[in-house]
C-alpha cells in the first residue's frame, strides 16, 4: 500500500485471488451483459415472440429469472467444484471464466464479421480479460459496478413498453394490438353465422370421384353427404404446388410469388386479420406449416403455454445471439419472423417432422374438442404423405424408408401401390369429415354455419410424372382440388361449373357474413351474380419444387391454362386411376386392377400349391408379424421386400396370404442405385387391417399359374427375413 497524507491508496495490481462472493457478483454482471441483455433487446424489439408463446406476466418473469439468475448459476455450478476441491489453479480458473464471458460479449458485438476475424478478436479479448481480472484491481471494481446494470436490464425489460403492455394485458387487448385493430368486437357484436374452414392437404379432386365423375358415395359417404347439401365446384383450382404459397393466396386473396415466408407480417391484411375484427376472441386457427394468423389472435392469447417449446426457442435465440452469423445461419434454425417453434423448420423434411406428421389424429381430436362458435380454421395434414393410415384409422409401418435405393419413376406397379395407399388414407379423412359434420349437427350449429372444405394442392400418383411439377398431362392431379361450400340454412346441394379458384374462398366468406374484406383482391365471391367470366386457370409456378411449372408461363411466373386443357387434364387423371385401381369384391378396400385380384378372399388350400423353383422374398421388418395386436390400432399392413428369382419382372403381380387366406395383391417394381442402374426387384403389397389376427401371423406369397384365363395353381415363393 502507498500512503498519502490522510488516505491509504489501494494498489492497482494484486496477485491474490478475488474473494468468492465478489467473483459471484462479477459472474452475474458479465452474464447479464453477455448472455441476458442481447435476448432482452431482441424480445423488446420483437414482442410478438412473447405473444406467440402465450406468455403473460408469470411466463415473462420466468424468462427473466432464467436469464438473470439461471445462466450464471449454471456457470457457477460447473466451476465451483474446482474451488471446493482446493485446486491450486483456482485463481486462474475464475479469471478464465470471466475472460470467456467477456469473449462471449464480444461475439455478440462482432457477430456480423467474418468468422476468423470474430474468433481471432474474441480469443485476444479472452486472454486480455483473464490477465486483467487476475491482476488489475480497478477492472475488478468496474465489474462490481456493472452488476447494477445486470439488475437494471431485466427491470427495464419487464416494466417498459411494449413488454409491459403485453405482460399485463387481457386477451382482448392482445388481440387488438397484434391484429392492428382500433377496437375489438364485443361478444354481442359477433355475427350469428359461424364459419368452419377445413383445409385438407395433397388431395386431387379425382380421388373422390367414381368412374362416372361423381362423388363416390360408397367409398366416401361423408363427402357425398356434404355434396348433397352444399355447393360443389368441380372445376375448382389451386394456384400453387406447395402449402405455403397456396394457403397464402387463399387468405390474402392475392397470387403469391412464393419468395416470402407464409407469415402474417409478410402477408397482412389477410383472412385472419379480417376475422379478428369481425369475430374478436371467437377466432381460432390451427395452422400446420404456415403462420399467417397473428400471434395472440388465433387461440394463442388464451392457450396453454408449452414450456418445452418456450425453453427451446429461448435457447435458439441465445445461440443466435452468441454464435457468429455464419455459424448461426448454417447450424441453427432460422428465426425469420415466425416467433414460435423455430426448431420445426430444421426438421421439416427430416425425421423430426415425422413426429409432427405422426400426430395428425391427435391434432384433429384437439381441434374437435375445441370446436366452438365464431370463426374456426383447420389445416389438416391429410391425406398428405406419409401414407400410414387405413380407412378405419388404423396405422401401419412403412418399411420402405431408408433402404438405400429408389424406384424408377416409370414403374406402374409402384404407383399402383402408392395410389392404393392414398385412397385408404383418404377414406380415413372421410371418416374425420363425417365426425365434423355430425358434431355441428349435434351442437345445433349446422344450420348457422358456413362450412367450407377444400385442399391446398393435389399430387400426381402416376408413372413418369413428378408428384408436384406441373405438366399438361398432370394438371388434373395437382391443380384440380375439391371445394364444397355449405351456406347457412342450405339443405339442398348444387353443382356449379364455374372455374373457381382458391383465391375465391375468402371473398365468398366475407360475402356470406356481410362484412367486406377491405383490400384489393385477385379473387371474387362465388355467390356474386356479377362474377366475371373465366376462360383460363391461373397457376403460380412456385413451391417447394424448383421450377414447379413445366408448361409455358409468362415472366410473372404465372401459367395461364385454358379451361379446355384444364378439363382434359382432369379426365386424363380420372381415366388413369380407373384403369389401375379397383376395389376388393364386397369391400371398399382398394386393390390394383390386375387379374390376380379375383383370387382375394379365397383360401390357399383351394388351389394346388407347389414351390417356386427359384423365387425368394427377403421380407422387410418380418419380426413385426410375430406379435400383432390389431386392437392397438397399429398393424404391419404394408408388406415389402427384395424379390429374387427367375421369371419375375416389373409387370408381375403376386398374391399374398395371411394365415392361409389370400388378402392382397403384391406388385413388382425395379429398384435403382444412385447411378440409375437397375439393381434388382422390389415387391410391395397393402393388406387390409381386418386380415390380421392377434399374435403371430403367417404370411405366404404366391405366383399364380393361369390356364385359359383362370387361376389353376399357386407357386409358393420362399419368404426369409431381410434384416
Amino acid at each position: 500500500m502507498e500512503k498519502s497524507d490522510n488516505h491509504v491508496i489501494p494498489e492497482a495490481t494484486t496477485d491474490k485471488p478475488v474473494p468468492f462472493s465478489r467473483f459471484v457478483l462479477h459472474v452475474f454482471a458479465l452474464s447479464g451483459l453477455a448472455l441476458a441483455q442481447p435476448l432482452y433487446s431482441w424480445m423488446s424489439a420483437q414482442p410478438e415472440f412473447l405473444v406467440a408463446h402465450g406468455a403473460r406476466l408469470p411466463e415473462t418473469l420466468l424468462i427473466v429469472f432464467v436469464l438473470t439468475f439461471g445462466l450464471p448459476l449454471l456457470l457457477l455450478g460447473v466451476i465451483t467444484p474446482l474451488r471446493l476441491a482446493g485446486i491450486f489453479l483456482w485463481p486462474w480458473v475464475q479469471s478464465f471464466a470471466v475472460g470467456v464471458l467477456a469473449g462471449v460479449l464480444l461475439l455478440y458485438l462482432l457477430s456480423a464479421q467474418t468468422l476468423w476475424v470474430v474468433f481471432g478478436i474474441a480469443l485476444a479479448v479472452v486472454l486480455l480479460t483473464t490477465l486483467l481480472y487476475r491482476y488489475w484491481v480497478p477492472f475488478q471494481v468496474f465489474l462490481g459496478v456493472m452488476a447494477i446494470a445486470a439488475l437494471v436490464y431485466p427491470l427495464a425489460f419487464v416494466f417498459t413498453d411494449p413488454v409491459r403492455s403485453l405482460a399485463f394485458a387481457g386477451d382482448a387487448e392482445v388481440l387488438r394490438v397484434t391484429a392492428g385493430l382500433e377496437e375489438t368486437p364485443e361478444a354481442g357484436e359477433v355475427p350469428g353465422k359461424h364459419v368452419v374452414l377445413l383445409m385438407l392437404d395433397e388431395l386431387p379432386l379425382t380421388s373422390l370421384l367414381d368412374e362416372q365423375g361423381e362423388i363416390d358415395g360408397s367409398r366416401y359417404p361423408a363427402f357425398a353427404r356434404l355434396a348433397a347439401t352444399s355447393d360443389w365446384y368441380p372445376r375448382m383450382s389451386t394456384v400453387a404446388v406447395a402449402t405455403g404459397p397456396a394457403v397464402t393466396a387463399a387468405v390474402t386473396v392475392r397470387l403469391s410469388s412464393g419468395e416470402s415466408r407464409a407469415t402474417w407480417q409478410n402477408h397482412s391484411p389477410n383472412l385472419f386479420t379480417w376475422a379478428a375484427g369481425v369475430y374478436g376472441l371467437s377466432l381460432r386457427a390451427d395452422e400446420t406449416t404456415t403462420f399467417l394468423c397473428p400471434p395472440g389472435v388465433c387461440d394463442r392469447a388464451s392457450m396453454k403455454v408449452d414450456y418445452a417449446i418456450l425453453v427451446e426457442d429461448v435457447l435458439i435465440l441465445l445461440g443466435h445471439a452468441l454464435a457468429p452469423r455464419q455459424l448461426a445461419d448454417r447450424y441453427l434454425p432460422a428465426l425469420d419472423d415466425r416467433w414460435y417453434h423455430f426448431g420445426v423448420d430444421r426438421f421439416f423434411f427430416r425425421a423430426g417432422f415425422a413426429a409432427v406428421r405422426s400426430d395428425r389424429t391427435r391434432s384433429w381430436r384437439q381441434f374437435m374438442q375445441k370446436l366452438g362458435e365464431g370463426f374456426q380454421y383447420k389445416h389438416l395434414l391429410l391425406p398428405h404423405a406419409p401414407l400410414t393410415y387405413q380407412a378405419e384409422g388404423a396405422r401401419y409401418f412403412t418399411p420402405l424408408r431408408n433402404r438405400g435405393y429408389r424406384v424408377s419413376d416409370n414403374i406402374p406397379g409402384h404407383y399402383q401401390v402408392m395410389i392404393q395407399r392414398h385412397h385408404q388414407q383418404l377414406q380415413y379423412v372421410d371418416r374425420l369429415l363425417g365426425e365434423l359434420m355430425d358434431k355441428l349437427k349435434e351442437t345445433g350449429r349446422w344450420d348457422d354455419t358456413l362450412l367450407l372444405v377444400t385442399a391446398d394442392h393435389g399430387h400426381a400418383y402416376r408413372p413418369g410424372e413428378h408428384g408436384r411439377r406441373i405438366r399438361s398431362s398432370n394438371l388434373g392431379d395437382i391443380v384440380n382440388v375439391p371445394l364444397f361450400i355449405k351456406r347457412p340454412g342450405q339443405s339442398e346441394g348444387r353443382i356449379d361449373d364455374y372455374p373457381a379458384s382458391i383465391m375465391d374462398i375468402a371473398p365468398t366468406i366475407a360475402d356470406v357474413i356481410g362484412e367486406p374484406l377491405g383490400w384489393d383482391t385477385d379473387g371474387v365471391s362465388l355467390l356474386d351474380p356479377a362474377r366475371p367470366e373465366r376462360e383460363h386457370v391461373d397457376v403460380a409456378c412456385v413451391g417447394v419444387i424448383g421450377g414447379a411449372c413445366l408448361i409455358a408461363h409468362d415472366r410473372d411466373l404465372r401459367a395461364r391454362v385454358p379451361l379446355m386443357r384444364y378439363d382434359a387434364g382432369r379426365e386424363a387423371s380420372l381415366n388413369w386411376r380407373n384403369r389401375h385401381l379397383t376395389y376388393m369384391p364386397g369391400s371398399n378396400f382398394p386393390v390394383p386392377r390386375v387379374r390376380e385380384r379375383q383370387l382375394l378372399g379365397r383360401r390357399v388350400d383351394e388351389f394346388e400349391v407347389t414351390e417356386h423353383e427359384t423365387g425368394q422374398l427377403a421380407l422387410f421388418d418380418s419380426r413385426r408379424l410375430e406379435s400383432v395386436e390389431p386392437e392397438s390400432g397399429v398393424v404391419p399392413a404394408l408388406l415389402a421386400g427384395y424379390l429374387e428369382g427367375e421369371d419375375f419382372g416389373e409387370d408381375d403381380a403376386l398374391v399374398v396370404a395371411l394365415n392361409g387366406r389370400l388378402v392382397g395383391v403384391a406388385l413388382v417394381s425395379e429398384i435403382m442405385d444412385g447411378d440409375d442402374e437397375v439393381t434388382g426387384l422390389m415387391l410391395a403389397a397393402l393388406l387390409p387391417h381386418q386380415a390380421f389376427s392377434s399374435g403371430e401371423n403367417r404370411v405366404g406369397v404366391y405366383h399364380v399359374q393361369w390356364e385359359d384365363g383362370s387361376p389353376v395353381a399357386l407357386e409358393e415363393v420362399a419368404v426369409v427375413p431381410a434384416d
